[in-house]
């Protein structure tokens, strides 16, 4: 979507498949890798740890976000429900991660997706 998003041109709604209302589970790659550092730390059993942010966000409000990010926050966002979308709900739960290891994700969506920008433009 952040490609996507940095080569829409001005005037060009940014086009989301499905309606929108898709829930996905975001988290950035320093968060996970925090996670795994705790659960070496933390963890002597080897047993998996989901690593997630925890948090549902919808697809369109993920489309804004990065919208916002890359500098066209005026451009319309064109839901198109007649294209495949995946699998409606994608939500994690981190509670075991929470519990047993003090993990939660510490960077915002805002803030990783400006991070993700960021990197895309530097490439």
């Amino acid at each position: 979507m952040v490609s996507r998003a940095l080569r829409l041109e001005p005037g060009q709604p940014f086009e989301v498949w499905g309606d929108g209302e898709d829930v996905r589970d975001i988290v950035h790659a320093q968060d996970v890798a925090r996670c795994l550092l705790l659960a070496i730390a933390n963890d002597t059993s080897a047993r998996p740890f989901n690593a997630a942010s925890g948090i549902g966000v919808t697809t369109k409000t993920l489309a804004r976000v990065i919208l916002d990010a890359v500098g066209k926050s005026t451009a319309e966002i064109l839901t198109r429900p007649d294209k495949p979308s995946a699998l409606r709900k994608r939500l994690v739960d981190v509670s075991r991660a929470q519990d047993e290891l003090g993990f939660a994700a510490q960077i915002s969506l805002a803030e990783g997706v400006r991070d993700v920008v960021a990197f895309r433009r530097s490439l």
